[in-house]
């Protein structure tokens, strides 16, 4: 870790990988941790080992997917759009600051407020698919 500015350290190398996943597995944990649980029960429900091994094969694939497309298609546009390149540092203090105020308001419960009030502009479910 180097300094990067007042009071700031900027990460690199494997340390900085270290720092990215332990905050991604933070940030994903509760997300992904149902999810995980209920593929989990199911797998240690199966009487095939098989069967349990390919449910949990698919839940990495599934999960580690998108994660390689956002890794490899942002380093794909950073290289081709100058825009990104030039803005690249205040991009990453918004979207920062972005995701620290969603936390923020995941930690005060103020998402499940959120979500309650954008329902109103969803169309209404059909009884069929609630049932």
């Amino acid at each position: 870790m180097r300094p990067a500015g007042p009071g700031l350290l900027q990460a690199s190398g494997r340390s900085g990988a270290l720092l990215v996943g332990a905050s991604l597995g933070l940030a994903w944990t509760p997300c992904a941790g149902p999810v995980l649980a209920s593929v989990l029960a199911l797998a240690a429900s199966s009487q095939s080992p098989a069967k349990a091994s390919g449910m949990l094969g698919l839940y990495a694939i599934g999960a580690g997917i998108p994660m390689l497309l956002i890794a490899y298609g942002s380093r794909w546009i950073n290289s081709r759009l100058s825009f990104f390149q030039k803005h690249a540092d205040l991009l990453r203090k918004v979207f920062g600051l972005i995701a620290i105020g969603v936390a923020i308001l995941q930690l005060l419960q103020y998402d499940v407020f959120v979500s309650a009030w954008a329902t109103q502009w969803l169309p209404p479910l059909p009884r069929s698919l609630i049932s």
